[in-house]
């Protein structure tokens, strides 16, 4: 009874955090899109492809205009786009380039792009983690100056350079090396035409994508985990384990790793959340049809819906994992909640 008497007024306290930090969120969201809505003002003529085209009349233009409602002033289009956004459809208005509603494909392009960050963050947690761990546990040993030179590389290493230089390599080069009929990994889209429901076609789309975006993922992330691990070896209270004739493994393991692994949980959850909102660079290179190439479709087609859209879903995920994470905080360490 105790216990849960005090979650109860733990939780009585964080209310009014919860609500500063919900309304803090929803002001962010709002100043975002007014922000990219100006600034696709500068982005040029949606219709300047019909304009130039000599089959479109006029009047067909003015038509198109009314409809897209493109007649009106800049604030009076950012009215209607809110307008739609909140009501009852909730469909986003309705794209330029693709005549439907911008929610569905915004919901689908997410979709996509949730399955390759998903496994992008399993594979690169599962490399950054325990090089990490033995860099701290080894010390300026050969292996930690190769993992600080793998670090380097990956911190340096632009993603779109990386990315096009794993196609060429493990792409087309490895087939011919090896002298097979097809890549043995596939540099476009995520399945071959035809092969929705083969597994295995879609594990050898996502290599070299994921390959490629984990590369700066392992780079950091190991760092970070390096970072902390060795702030914990040095903590009396290993010590004291140490003392009492715990083995090494059940120190590292159970006292060790578990609170080195705190700050690094919360850059693993910062840049989940932001590779949510789409990653551009390598999505566009291997034609994977997610929200950062949905993103950069609509900037190309100047589709103020689309781009409108995409940014919205993309702030709203950013900040609600931030949120999630204040409100965490907030709940473990009470000064927060008095800021």
């Amino acid at each position: 009874m105790g216990r849960l008497a005090s979650t109860a007024a733990t939780l009585k306290d964080l209310a009014p955090f919860v609500a500063r930090r919900f309304l803090y969120s929803l002001g962010v969201i709002a100043l975002v899109t007014v922000i990219v809505f100006s600034l696709m003002q500068f982005a040029g003529d949606p219709l300047a492809r019909l304009r130039n085209n000599p089959n479109v009349s006029p009047a067909d233009i003015q038509r198109i205009e009314r409809r897209m409602g493109l007649d009106k002033p800049a604030y009076v289009q950012f009215a209607y786009w809110v307008r739609d956004s909140v009501r009852g459809e909730g469909e986003w208005s309705e794209s330029f380039s693709y005549k439907t509603p911008v929610l569905p494909i915004v919901w689908d392009r997410f979709k996509n792009t949730l399955v390759l960050v998903g496994i992008t963050v399993l594979v690169a947690l599962a490399v950054a983690i325990p090089i990490g761990v033995y860099s701290a546990m080894r010390q300026y040993s050969v292996f930690d100056y190769l993992a600080t030179a793998f670090s380097f590389f990956g911190f340096s290493m632009p993603v779109f350079w990386f990315g096009l230089i794993l196609q060429l390599v493990l792409g087309f080069y490895l087939m011919d090396w090896l002298g097979l009929k097809e890549p043995l990994f596939y540099t476009a889209s995520m399945y071959s035409p035809g092969m929705e429901g083969d597994v295995l076609n879609r594990l050898r789309h996502l290599v070299l994508p994921v390959m490629t975006l984990s590369l700066t993922m392992v780079a950091g992330w190991s760092r970070y985990q390096r970072s902390a691990m060795l702030d914990v070896v040095r903590s009396d209270y290993l010590r004291t384990a140490r003392a009492k004739g715990l083995p090494e493994w059940a120190v590292i393991g159970r006292h060790a790793l578990r609170n080195a692994l705190i700050p690094v949980v919360t850059i693993v959850a910062i840049d989940f959340a932001t590779l949510l909102g789409g990653a551009i660079v390598t999505e566009t290179i291997f034609a994977w049809p997610g929200m950062g190439r949905l993103f950069y479709q609509g900037l190309l087609r100047r589709d103020y819906p689309l781009v409108m859209g995409t940014v919205l879903f993309s702030s709203t995920v950013l900040v609600a994992f931030n949120l999630l994470a204040d409100i965490v905080y907030g709940f473990l360490d009470p000064r927060i909640r008095d800021e």
